[in-house]
């Protein structure tokens, strides 16, 4: 294991579009003065989607000019999901949209419960074709197959203070933290196969890879399960994770509060490498660097072989 701190390198202009990634605001970068102000962002096949407000927008990365905007029914709530030839996104009316990414039309489902449903802030692929899923903020999930409703909002949690750091989606299965717990649901009809007990509150999203559950309490406490909900591995860190834990290329990458920048082996989970950074935000990982937003309006990016400071700005 080995840490590393190297001094600034200079960036080009691509990496001000990384950073569009990030989802946060973003000042304009481009010689067109008009910015694109936006809460998600997303850049496929050489095109960038953005929402912003009840804005649905589509603009060329390379000049930042914007090609097409389309208002909504609602403020925009949730991550923009790709899923076939639509981008999907939930509303404050608690609405997913489907946008038609070839006839540029809106389509809308109004997701219903018998609980205060609170804001969809999560949506996921399914393993269904044509299948999502979404999470609300009252700790609420539901799933939606070819636009209609699979099955309505069903609660994660007894008591949705508990509150939910999200979902994530694997086999036939949706796994969610409720508080303290790990919880999984039967995909199919939504119905809780099991839970579990953990030592903490998760305040990050649970990730499923190679059918294993990972999640991440917070005091540090990388946790390991098998599909079925038993406790399979663990590795402690120093502080609670920034963001989101992920996995990209074999390796799975975790942010802590103290700053520190962890590369673990999902399979053995010991750490490959670490980086010292200052007063992160979020990270992510795009054009095979790991990107991170720091609080004193910094960006940097590193390698994620090893962990090396490539550029700062």
């Amino acid at each position: 294991m080995k840490v590393n701190m190297i001094p600034y390198l200079p960036v080009s202009k691509l990496l001000f579009v990384l950073l569009i990634l990030n989802g946060l605001v973003l000042a304009s970068y481009w010689a067109d003065p008009s910015p694109i102000l936006s809460d998600d962002l997303n850049l496929v096949d050489g095109v960038l989607y953005y929402s912003s407000g009840n804005t649905f927008g589509v603009a060329d990365p390379d000049t930042g000019k914007v090609n097409f905007t389309r208002l909504v029914e609602g403020e925009i709530t949730s991550n923009l999901l790709f899923l076939n030839d639509d981008i999907v996104f939930a509303t404050d009316q608690n609405k997913v949209a489907f946008f038609n990414l070839d006839t540029k039309n809106v389509s809308y489902v109004q997701i219903v419960s018998d609980y205060d449903l609170g804001t969809i802030f999560q949506l996921h692929v399914s393993n269904d074709e044509n299948g999502l899923v979404g999470v609300t903020s009252n700790t609420l999930v539901f799933k939606i197959v070819d636009q209609s409703i699979m099955w309505s909002a069903k609660p994660l949690c007894t008591d949705y203070k508990q509150g939910t750091s999200g979902i994530t989606t694997g086999l036939d299965r949706i796994y969610g933290t409720c508080g303290n717990e790990l919880v999984g649901l039967n995909s199919i009809d939504g119905s809780v196969d099991w839970q579990v007990q953990m030592d903490a509150i998760s305040n990050v999203q649970p990730i499923f890879y190679n059918d294993k559950v990972y999640v991440m309490n917070i005091n540090g406490k990388l946790d390991r399960y098998t599909s079925t909900g038993l406790s399979n591995k663990n590795l402690f860190l120093e502080d609670k994770a920034i963001g989101n834990i992920m996995i990209q290329n074999g390796l799975l990458y975790v942010i802590t509060s103290s700053g520190k920048i962890y590369a673990v082996d999902p399979i053995y989970l010991t750490i490959e490498w670490e980086s010292q950074t200052t007063s992160p935000l979020k990270f992510t990982y795009s054009n095979n660097q790991i990107i991170v937003n720091h609080d004193n309006n910094i960006i940097s990016g590193y390698d994620p072989a090893n962990g090396e400071l490539l550029w700062l700005l």
